[in-house]
């Protein structure tokens, strides 16, 4: 599972180390912004299966395709996402995910999991 540091903000999620673009604040999540549930969240856990790569201006976050692993009946691609480590996704097989390139990562917010600073479920 993804767990990516986060905080919360005027009820919204905001991902450190993301970049501001034109129609953000920086750390923003994006446009399409996450609303956060009651509670301190300090992160948040999604599994690879459940983010889609997207236009860097289309995802919740974005960040640069560091590294794919292609296993035969999938690939993961490794995202550079500004956090300590990098946002793993899985993608189809015969889907082209260029090494360098710059994606949004969506996530399936029905699968979203919130954690406050202790590792508790929120």
């Amino acid at each position: 599972m993804n767990v990516l540091p986060c905080a919360e903000k005027a009820g919204q999620i905001v991902f450190a180390g993301q970049a501001a673009t034109s129609d953000q604040k920086a750390g923003t999540s994006s446009a399409e912004s996450l609303s956060s549930p009651s509670g301190a969240v300090a992160s948040l856990g999604i599994r690879p299966e459940n983010i889609t790569l997207c236009d860097a201006d289309a995802g919740q976050i974005n960040g640069s395709v560091a590294v794919c692993e292609y296993l035969g009946s999938e690939q993961f691609a490794y995202i550079d996402c500004g956090f300590d480590e990098m946002v793993t996704v899985r993608v189809a097989p015969d889907e082209a995910v260029p090494v360098g390139s710059v994606v949004g990562l969506s996530f399936d917010r029905e699968k979203l999991y919130t954690f406050d600073g202790d590792g508790a479920r929120l």
